[in-house]
């Protein structure tokens, strides 16, 4: 096969843009893999199972599904068979209509779109991979050793370093995962399926795990990055590990249970990593609003008692000034190591701390200031039947048949926002989008 990441196409077409006035005739630049890098199918039907096997998915009612291997039949067999089963939905299709059979027959038309989808796709690929066409390349090779190393690095599109097997099982079937599972993986959420799931959980760290067992590795929050490193993103696993290990960051810190932490951030995955941390360790998240002064977050943090306060990199930057050297409270960065990237990311094991499980459903789960700006200091315990509460109206109000999505604005120190935005789009197994507000 000759297959081409499409990043290496559009930076072998930005290398291969003439300087103005410079263009005075046509070359042509084929980006391929076939002459230098080829695949073969053997080798990606092989990568595709080892992908899925390795990133499982589940089907509609969470069951893990197995990949099956591919089995390999001649073009005209394929054309046979699908031609068939084209002809036999279409007959199926007509009689329910006329029949009078209308939930049957579109059910039935869903099916025949695929099949017709299919058909499309093998008359689109057949030439390509029935004749194994192979695309010279020498002009793009060319135009790659030209570029100068930087450029080269800044745009690559060096098809020789592919490593197929690595792009297929650890990049190209993540990928398609995570893009399946922040459209919530193409299915409709079931919300009195989760509405029974989550009867009897005593605290939120209890209703976020249960919802972790049964969407592993789908995407639970991801966040575009301003700083150039794009997209980062947490699945359901990872969100749980990092949890563990947060809970064990606190405790390096000499915080236990009970003991209250002030979150002060701009809403980013940081905030609901550290918020998941704090509950996993039985603890009192203060989250409060990140345009605040300094001054008035020393104020709030010595209010309510706080040990320790979690400051995202902006906010951390506010508190830096000797008002902060002089408080009597720890500033704490959400930032590596106390917050693991995806890819550092330890796993937990037995040498972590569990899970406090004797949290009650009347216990505070946070802190919140109504309006610490104008209104003094204002503050609301919500304890974890409220936020609990607030999750099941909100599943209950949502139309049963809606994808659940939630993009994560500024107002996260909000007690309805956060429990509605966040909570809830991680109660349904959905994901949360977070805008960067970090400045460039």
């Amino acid at each position: 096969l000759d297959l081409i990441p499409c990043d290496m196409v559009v930076n072998a077409t930005l290398a291969a843009m003439p300087p103005d006035g410079a263009a005075d005739h046509c070359e042509v630049y084929q980006v391929g893999t076939g002459a230098q890098n080829p695949l073969s199918l053997r080798h990606l039907a092989k990568a595709v199972a080892e992908g899925f096997s390795r990133w499982p998915v589940r089907d509609r009612d969470g069951r893990l599904l197995e990949p099956a291997l591919c089995k390999w039949i001649g073009a005209g067999e394929f054309k046979r068979k699908l031609y068939r089963q084209i002809r036999q939905a279409r007959l199926m299709r007509d009689l329910d209509r006329r029949i009078g059979l209308r939930e049957r027959a579109r059910r039935v038309n869903q099916k025949l779109r695929v099949l017709e989808r299919s058909k499309v796709f093998a008359d689109l690929y057949a030439f390509y991979g029935l004749h194994s066409p192979r695309f010279l390349t020498t002009n793009t090779r060319s135009l790659y050793s030209a570029m100068t190393p930087a450029d080269q690095a800044l745009f690559p599109f060096d098809v020789d370093r592919i490593d197929w097997w690595d792009y297929i099982v650890d990049r190209h079937i993540p990928g398609l995962q995570r893009m399946a599972s922040s459209k919530n993986g193409g299915r409709k959420t079931n919300h009195r399926e989760i509405l029974d799931k989550i009867v009897d959980v005593p605290c939120v760290y209890d209703l976020f795990e249960r919802t972790a067992t049964t969407y592993g590795e789908r995407t639970a929050a991801q966040i575009s990055r301003q700083d150039g490193n794009g997209w980062v993103r947490y699945s359901y696993r990872q969100l749980t590990d990092a949890a563990a290990h947060i809970h064990a960051q606190l405790a390096a810190h000499g915080l236990a249970a009970g003991d209250r932490v002030v979150i002060y951030s701009e809403s980013n995955p940081e905030w609901g990593l550290a918020y998941l941390g704090l509950q996993r360790a039985g603890m009192v998240a203060v989250p409060i609003d990140p345009r605040l002064p300094a001054g008035k977050v020393f104020d709030i943090a010595q209010h309510v008692g706080a040990k320790v306060i979690l400051a995202g990199r902006t906010a951390y930057q506010n508190l830096a000034t000797g008002e902060a050297q002089d408080a009597p409270v720890s500033v704490v960065q959400l930032d590596q190591p106390f917050i693991p990237s995806p890819e550092a990311l330890p796993t937990s094991d037995g040498a972590t701390a569990p899970p406090q499980r004797h949290q009650r459903r009347e216990d505070t789960a946070s802190i919140v200031f109504s309006n610490g700006t104008d209104r003094g200091l204002e503050a609301t315990s919500v304890s974890h039947d409220s936020v609990l509460a607030d999750v099941r109206h909100t599943l209950q109000s949502n139309d049963p048949n809606r994808r659940i999505r939630s993009i994560a604005m500024p107002q996260m120190h909000d007690d309805v926002e956060f429990s509605r935005r966040f909570v809830s789009t991680l109660a349904a197994g959905a994901c949360v989008t977070y805008v960067d507000q970090t400045p460039i």
